[in-house]
């Protein structure tokens, strides 16, 4: 039996609620890219709506086991509309036509200035709107529209961060330079990162909301990034997967049209419940409250704000995508329901997998010397005696040693056999946190 392909049109007006749910059951033949893909489709939606969902947006690094480029996050980046030509540099138009990116920066501030003298020559008489309209016109030249841009070049040290009129922001970790800026921030500015601020209504300074999206090796997942990122006090989340083949688009206009109408104004949270809590619900809690125990203060505020958040942003984004009444319809609520559990099992995977460098477990032992006894590992050829260990680490007795190496085990973090212990590897330890979180039944 022939089967033609569905038209722009018939693809454009299918209900985006059935788009969404047919991608997450068929944007790959591996159920953990789904699932990978679903939280990163989630989280990346919820970014893009800013404030119009939450006031503090979260934050998502993909942890890349997979080798080579990161099929998720590519897929992300055609889902959301952030092909390069919206973020690079945009000729002059409007009050600032002619100008040059180069130039823009310096218009801008010049239009800052500008104002604030006339508010001080004229303090009772209206602030002139026009400046406002070339600061923005000379922004789209020099910056991009504002709602996305690579981490390395949203910061001006006299505008500060660089955003459209809605003070929010989301900022790609894409290469080499914005990695190098976002950990120079990290270790050394980290106010900027937690505290964003930049030029805003009325040409004044004023808070701002940002989000991070990108992707790093499994080899650059260090442990002084995951140290500053927990002081941050950023709801930054390291999800780890192991994907590699390329995900699979079956209706490709009909969400990325959908993450266009994201960016209008009028996204309003429900605050009425559109879905039962269920046992999966309770059972990510649960273990997401025990790891955040043993977590920095800061890390474990934040986080349990943006999960606090989690429903009513699911609801929402899901209601969305349904009728234009609002009415929820039995589709919506199970795309919900889907949204949620994907993504609270994600946020408990990535609270787990900061056990990689001794973060969030109980080993009997200090953070730094769990990670000493993993560094010997890993860098052994991945096995040691358990005397060898032992005269290695100083453990005071050979029983606290055992006590030591049988938790990590129980962590997935290494192997006992007889006199031998071994390191496991980055995909051996996701494999075990997987196993320990398993998925929930789709709605």
């Amino acid at each position: 039996m022939m089967t033609t392909t569905p038209t722009a049109y018939e693809q454009l007006t299918e209900p985006v609620y059935k788009v969404l749910d047919d991608f997450m059951l068929n944007c790959s033949d591996d159920p953990e890219t789904r699932e990978a893909m679903a939280s990163a489709m989630t989280v990346s939606y919820w970014q893009m709506a800013a404030r119009g969902l939450t006031a503090q947006l979260p934050s998502m690094i993909l942890v890349n086991a997979g080798g080579a480029e990161d099929p998720v996050l590519d897929a992300i980046r055609k889902l959301c509309n952030y092909q390069k030509d919206e973020r690079t540099d945009i000729r002059g138009s409007g009050r600032f036509a002619g100008g040059t990116p180069a130039q823009a920066p310096a218009a801008m501030l010049f239009a800052v200035r500008s104002l604030q003298q006339h508010r001080k020559d004229f303090p009772v008489s209206p602030p002139l709107s026009d400046w406002e309209s070339y600061f923005h016109d000379a922004r789209v030249t020099g910056y991009g529209k504002g709602d996305i841009r690579p981490y390395a070049g949203a910061f001006d040290p006299k505008l500060g961060l660089v955003t459209d009129p809605r003070n929010s922001i989301t900022l790609l970790l894409d290469d080499k330079q914005d990695w190098e800026a976002f950990r120079h921030d990290l270790s050394g500015e980290p106010q900027k990162i937690r505290e964003p601020s930049g030029i805003g209504r009325g040409l004044d300074f004023t808070a701002k909301s940002m989000a991070l999206s990108g992707s790093l090796d499994a080899d650059d997942f260090d442990e002084k990034l995951v140290d500053a990122a927990l002081e941050l006090g950023h709801p930054l989340f390291f999800l780890p997967h192991t994907s590699s083949a390329p995900v699979k688009f079956r209706n490709y206009p009909g969400m990325s049209y959908f993450a266009l109408h994201l960016k209008t104004p009028g996204l309003i949270p429900r605050n009425y419940p559109l879905m039962p809590e269920d046992k999966w619900c309770r059972y990510y809690q649960k273990w997401i409250w025990k790891r955040l125990l043993l977590m920095p203060v800061n890390y474990r505020f934040c986080i349990l704000e943006a999960i606090h958040k989690l429903q009513s942003v699911c609801e929402t984004l899901a209601l969305y995508t349904g009728p234009a009444s609002g009415d929820p319809v039995p589709g919506v609520a199970e795309l919900a329901n889907n949204l949620f559990n994907s993504l609270l099992r994600s946020m408990a995977l990535s609270l787990a997998f900061l056990a990689w460098h001794g973060h969030g477990i109980e080993p009997g032992c200090s953070v730094n010397t769990t990670r000493k006894v993993l560094k010997l590992l890993r860098e052994d050829g991945g096995s040691m005696k358990l005397r060898d260990l032992h005269r290695a680490t100083g453990f005071g007795s050979a029983a606290k040693r055992d006590e030591v190496l049988a938790r990590l085990e129980n962590e997935g973090l290494v192997t006992l056999d007889d006199n031998l212990v071994s390191a496991n590897d980055m995909h051996e330890f996701i494999a075990n946190i997987r196993e320990q979180l398993p998925m929930a039944d789709r709605g």
